[in-house]
Order: C-alpha cells, then structure tokens, then sequence
C-alpha cells in the first residue's frame, strides 16, 4: 500500500510502523516504512509527530512552545492549539502582589495627610504589621517590605 505523504519533512532518518493504515509499534503485522533525513513524512504519522515529538519535523515552525500549523494543516491533521494570553511573568507579580509603589503612597500621604496615611494603612494592613506612633516614611517602608520592594 503507497502511503500518501505530508509536507512535512523528517529532521532525521526515521523507521515509521503502520497497520490498517493507522500509526503503530512495531507489532506483528505491522509493515515498516522508512523516512530519510530530508524527505516527506507519510501523513498518517503527521500528528502524532506534532503532537509529541515536534522536533523530528524538519520544517515545522514552533513559537513560544507551540507549533505553529495554517488552518489548513489543522483541518487535515485533526489538530489545534489554544491561543494563550502570554504576559511576562514581572507583569504577573506586578499586578498581583506590588499593589503599592513607594510613588504611589507618597501620593496617598499628600492626599490623605499624615494622620489620615497612618489610620488608612493600619486598617488596609492590620493593627500587627502597623504602627500609628512611626513616621510616614518608616510605615511606607514597611509596607513595601511586607510587599518584598525595600530592602
């Protein structure tokens, strides 16, 4: 049986294992087809290939981990990617954790005045990790180095 074969090509020499015209081990009944380093890859062998061994495709261009396939190639070999939403992972912490800047509680301290500063933060942060009798600029830090910015 002539395999029909992809556009993909081998990055190495390859021995390829089929039966009933379906990806297999090499079992008994199992005809062996051999792919040189440079030629065609049956179709059949296509997305496994993708899916689990990307980098014995030659000419498969792969960004940021994920194969990159024209809908085309999708449609025909029954396969597709998400679209991640990939933000830095400083972005991440930055958001999640560095809620407060030292730019941005001075700002707070001029607006609020200092007395106001220090019975905001004790109840933004707790009675524990803030104390009303410190300057602004020693409760700033300390805030900043609960959020791990002062050093």
């Amino acid at each position: 049986m002539k395999l029909k074969l992809s556009d993909f090509l081998a990055n190495d020499d390859m021995e390829l294992h089929y039966k009933d015209n379906q990806p297999c081990s090499n079992i008994d009944g199992a005809e062996t087809y051999f792919v040189k380093n440079g030629d065609a890859i049956p179709e059949i062998f296509v997305s496994q290939y993708i899916r689990n061994n990307p980098k014995f495709i030659k000419n498969l261009e792969i960004k940021n981990g994920i194969p990159i396939l024209s809908v085309e190639q999708q449609k025909k070999y029954n396969i597709s990617f998400p679209k991640l939403n990939i933000e830095s992972f400083k972005e991440n912490i930055d958001k999640e954790y560095n809620k407060y800047t030292e730019e941005k509680l001075a700002q707070k301290v001029n607006k609020l005045g200092k007395e106001k500063f220090k019975v905001w933060a004790e109840k933004e942060f707790g009675e524990d990790n803030i104390d009303r009798r410190k300057s602004t600029s020693k409760i700033i830090i300390n805030i900043l180095r609960m959020q791990g910015d002062a050093e």
